[in-house]
């Protein structure tokens, strides 16, 4: 039988009460959280994420929020979520010290071969969120990281800081007004050969 992880969350977890340590606007409408959740700091693997069991917004799905970075010593975990946008918007809410009720983590997560040497990372600004720990972990495992990011305008590039100092960070705006002009997909051409 299979059952899935919104099934799951539902009907036979209660989660982990996680309490927000810090929240910080990275762009425009989008927050960045950082978490005591050491149970899941503990497991979770890059690319997985978490189910908020409450806060939610009633009527609506449980949101699925990316994991976009954790710290297993530490108990923490981070969160990059678009406020007041959809089911996960009761999260972005919180303030520090306000605590919700977390399960997780689902998903499968990303597996990096341990035969590759050169990664080239490959997002627009919705799935950034769920690629930040794939390239943390790159980066703390000896791989070179280069990340090219997609968006539309400059006021919706995520700052460089949310990567390791070690990773390549380059942009491709649609109507040009940081980096490449034009799409994200242009530029993989000049680092396929690489990676």
């Amino acid at each position: 039988m299979v059952r899935t992880a919104t099934a799951r969350a539902t009907t036979t977890s209660t989660g982990e009460e996680a309490r927000l340590l810090e929240t910080r606007e990275v762009t425009p409408g989008r927050h960045l959280q950082t978490w005591t959740a050491p149970d899941i700091a503990r497991s979770v693997q890059p690319g997985q994420y978490l189910y908020a069991l409450a806060p939610r917004t009633p009527g609506l799905l449980l949101p699925a929020v990316p994991v976009s970075g954790f710290d297993r010593v530490g108990g923490t975990i981070r969160t990059l979520l678009a406020a007041a946008r959809g089911p996960a918007a009761g999260l972005t809410a919180l303030r520090a010290g306000e605590t919700a009720r977390l399960d997780g983590p689902s998903g499968r997560g990303f597996a990096l071969d341990p035969r590759s040497r050169y990664l080239l990372v490959i997002a627009d600004v919705e799935g950034f969120a769920r690629v930040c720990s794939v390239v943390d972990e790159a980066v703390a495992t000896g791989r070179q990281v280069t990340v090219l990011l997609g968006a539309p305008s400059v006021a919706e590039v995520y700052p460089s800081s949310l990567l390791p100092d070690e990773a390549e960070y380059v942009v491709a705006t649609a109507d040009g007004s940081l980096g490449h002009h034009g799409q994200v997909a242009a530029l993989v051409p000049e680092y396929e050969a690489w990676a």
